[in-house]
């Protein structure tokens, strides 16, 4: 079957190159690649148009990698044509109606964190997070309070206590996510 070159997975309507590839049924994934994405573009500023105007803007693909291969490509030494940042007039509301939410990678809602009482002082649980190619900052909030900012790609170590939360995280385009996190404390 015709595969997106560069993920491997079924070509999206902007993947620049494709590839034929095998595709057992049942086993072999099957996803539409979603990292090339047509974008506006602001004619004078070259800069992310808030939406498509032909007198004043034009489509051009850019690669939407999330932040955990990102960094990857980055370890490697591998560039990447990512997009440019939003015009300073465009709303969060437009920044925020495209592009993937973050997705919360720790804390895991499967796991029951334990802190150890002797070394309470110390303990941290790390949140992260895989966001889309255009954020740079991520928010984290511990029960809707404030609990720090990081960069995208990057972990944030929060300092725990027992108890039950959410945990939820925003992106610098309005995009969020949350997880429910247990943390117990032991001798």
């Amino acid at each position: 079957v015709p595969m997106c070159a560069d993920t491997g997975d079924l070509p999206g309507r902007h993947c620049p190159k494709t590839t034929t590839e095998w595709f057992i049924p049942g086993v072999s994934p099957i996803k539409v690649s979603t990292v090339h994405r047509a974008i506006p573009i602001d004619n004078r500023s070259g800069k992310r148009a808030c939406f498509h105007d032909p007198a004043t803007s034009h489509y051009e693909v850019f690669e939407f990698w999330p932040s955990d291969l990102l960094r990857i490509f980055r370890q490697a030494g591998g560039v990447r044509r990512l997009p440019p940042p939003y015009s300073r007039d465009c709303s969060l509301e437009q920044q925020g109606s495209s592009g993937a939410p973050p997705k919360i990678s720790s804390p895991s809602e499967v796991i029951t964190y334990s802190l150890r009482a002797d070394r309470l002082e110390q303990e941290r649980i790390p949140f992260e997070a895989v966001a889309d190619a255009d954020v740079k900052t991520l928010y984290w909030f511990v029960d809707n309070r404030l609990a720090g900012q990081g960069k995208a790609g990057e972990v944030f170590f929060w300092p725990a206590a027992a108890g039950d939360y959410t945990v939820s995280v925003l992106d610098d385009h309005g995009r969020a996510a949350e997880a429910r996190m247990q943390v117990r404390l032991v001798k």
